[in-house]
């Protein structure tokens, strides 16, 4: 797994957006977010916005099972952390670079 094309966002609980890459299955799901609202970390898959009843929901687009979902985010999480260190250290551009899409961390086996 890689996480790949990561950009700061930081807006309340949202911290930043990326694309996570599985590798061994040649997968790319973009618009990924990477929330913290300080006693929670959690990844949500891409989503579509709609409206009912005048008020704003959303709809995943990507749906895995609740426990590879855990599974996915225990991996996931220290590597968006640590791809979030990188481009902060770099600079919030250096992310977006098109020679420098992301970083490659540690294999990930979560039994996809």
């Amino acid at each position: 797994m890689k996480i790949k094309n990561l950009k700061m966002i930081k807006k309340k609980s949202l911290v930043s957006k990326f694309t996570v890459y599985l590798d061994r299955m040649g997968i790319s799901i973009n618009d990924c977010n990477y929330f913290d609202n300080g006693e929670n970390q959690w990844i949500s898959m891409p989503s579509r916005q709609y409206e009912k009843d005048g008020e704003k929901k959303y709809f995943g687009l990507v749906y895995i099972d609740k426990e590879k979902k855990e599974a996915f985010d225990a991996e996931a999480i220290p590597m968006v952390l640590k791809e979030m260190a990188r481009v902060e250290h770099e600079g919030e551009e250096s992310g977006a670079k098109k020679d420098n899409p992301g970083a490659e961390f540690v294999e990930a086996d979560f039994g996809f």
